[in-house]
């Protein structure tokens, strides 16, 4: 008997679903697909034959060379907006776009394996490259140095430039959020409840409504009377932005307020994993608004709006 013939079950999920796109994507023979993940070679032609068969007793996922493609330049430009791309990142990431292409709630918090990641990026390594967790552990010890102060404001000329923003005010925004407590909670009860209000302005000076985001399940009609203009009123369970709110605040209210401003516009922002996601990088892209995020541990010195409008 073959060595590559072997009983069911002595190969992981993952094994058989690499052996699988690498034959698929015309890598790889399923003989030499077989003697690569030790996966039986009918085993895998029984599953490349079968697009909609499911593989293992589990859900999982297969990426076709478009979608990897899209996949990386997508991860390209998390880096490129100032995020740093530690495995832990890379997983949050290929766990959103999973959960986009397959349009699955049940994918909500789906991460790929160590074991995916890390032959994804042996096929990537020329394109994707890696931040080790121990440099930001280190960049978190030194805190604000001269070298981040000097690299940050080097990093924004270069943007600036590059899209013809140095001298048009109207088109530079920082957005940013400041959380207050106050002695009621929303719904009646005693205690300290958390609002946060996203503010954003631009060079110019002109500021937009207010995004006020209250710790309830529901908003009271009565929490959005006297407010400004065109304010919005949302809520979270515990009053904080989110993934999702802040998609809302910048299709809804940013990108609404600033539809008659010339493009491209620069957004200023922390570098919170509420800010960034595929679905506000792709919204991004579309409506020509370049995102930067501020370096980690920052934001009492370079965070404008920290600096002089919170502070």
């Amino acid at each position: 008997m073959s060595a590559i013939k072997r009983r069911r079950g002595l190969y992981s999920k993952q094994q058989l679903i690499d052996a699988v796109r690498a034959v698929k994507e015309g890598e790889m023979t399923s003989v030499k697909a077989a003697d690569e993940y030790k996966v039986p070679a009918g085993t895998i032609r029984f599953h490349v034959n079968n697009d909609s068969l499911r593989i293992g007793g589990g859900r999982s996922f297969y990426l076709s060379s478009k979608q990897e493609d899209y996949l990386v330049e997508l991860i390209k430009s998390f880096e490129t907006i100032g995020v740093p791309l530690t495995k832990i990142a890379l997983r949050m990431i290929v766990g959103q776009y999973i959960k986009l292409v397959t349009n699955d709630s049940r994918y909500k918090k789906n991460q790929p394996s160590i074991h995916w990641l890390k032959k994804f990026l042996v096929r990537r390594k020329k394109e994707i490259k890696m931040v080790k967790e121990k440099q930001i552990e280190k960049s978190r010890r030194d805190g604000f140095t001269e070298d981040v102060r000097s690299g940050w404001f080097s990093n924004l000329k270069e943007v600036l430039d590059k899209n013809d923003l140095l001298y048009k005010p109207l088109q530079i925004w920082n957005m940013d959020e400041s959380g207050f407590s106050d002695e009621t909670q929303n719904n009646g009860g005693t205690g300290k409840a958390f609002t946060t209000v996203v503010v954003c302005g631009n060079a110019a000076g002109i500021c937009l409504p207010p995004y006020t985001i209250y710790a309830a399940k529901n908003v009271n009609k009565l929490w959005c009377e006297k407010g400004p203009d065109r304010s919005q009123y949302k809520c979270s369970n515990k009053g904080w932005i989110n993934e999702e709110l802040f998609v809302d605040w910048f299709q809804n209210l940013f990108l609404v307020e600033t539809a008659n401003i010339a493009r491209p516009l620069l957004l200023l922002m922390d570098n919170l994993s509420s800010h960034v996601s595929i679905k506000a990088i792709e919204l991004a892209q579309q409506h020509q608004v370049v995102l930067m995020c501020l370096p980690p541990n920052t934001t009492h010195a370079l965070q404008p709006l920290d600096v002089t409008t919170f502070g």
